[in-house]
């Protein structure tokens, strides 16, 4: 029922070994009382971090991650084989948004993931604020521009503003970056949209 409980253990559990847990008279957190005698068949699994970084990880291989910006200002040039990323607000005539997608097969079809995080390299700091969206509408790193998504098609909006292009909710908001590096951690209620994308 989306409930969740902390276990202590005593001893060490392996990984994948079912385990019986016992409830003896105890509530939740809300006062429910569990009954007596409840039984639950429970298998430990391990906490397991991964990053996505084109040439590092999860293997030196990897070539998972796309990235372009669009830019108002050329609207039919395509930015996705520079090495640095540009975003500004939206300025009349100016505005310039990033596209970032990650290929992340390499999580288990049945895993829980706990926590997702962005980490980038910012070199001109900004007391701005961006909003991040899912994007709903497939895009090409070398074909994506203002005006398209991929070589031939077309966004709904130019910058993929439109409502076919992208999510109408704020996926999270990224403020008072620094020069250096930044990392926007997604909250719980966030991580079905990241990696729904």
């Amino acid at each position: 029922d989306g409930r969740s409980v902390t276990l202590t253990t005593s001893t060490s559990l392996q990984e994948n070994v079912p385990y019986t847990l016992s409830v003896k008279n105890i509530s939740d957190t809300e006062s429910n009382v569990i009954s007596a005698g409840t039984t639950a068949t429970v298998t430990y699994s391990s906490t397991v971090a991964m990053r996505f970084q084109n040439g590092v990880a999860p293997t030196s291989g990897y070539s998972g991650v796309a990235d372009t910006y669009l830019a108002e200002v050329t609207p039919e040039r395509n930015f996705g084989y520079v090495t640095t990323l540009e975003a500004d607000g939206d300025d009349a005539g100016m505005d310039m948004g990033t596209l970032l997608r990650w290929d992340i097969a390499a999580i288990p079809a049945n895993a829980i993931v706990q926590s997702a995080s962005i980490t980038v390299q910012v070199t001109g700091s900004t007391v701005g604020s961006y909003n991040l969206y899912a994007l709903s509408r497939g895009w090409s790193e070398s074909g994506a521009t203002w005006l398209r998504s991929g070589q031939t098609g077309l966004w709904g909006n130019p910058g993929a503003t439109g409502a076919g292009d992208r999510d109408p909710d704020v996926l999270a908001v990224w403020s008072n970056l620094g020069t250096g590096m930044n990392t926007l951690a997604f909250t719980n209620h966030l991580l079905s949209d990241v990696f729904a994308l």
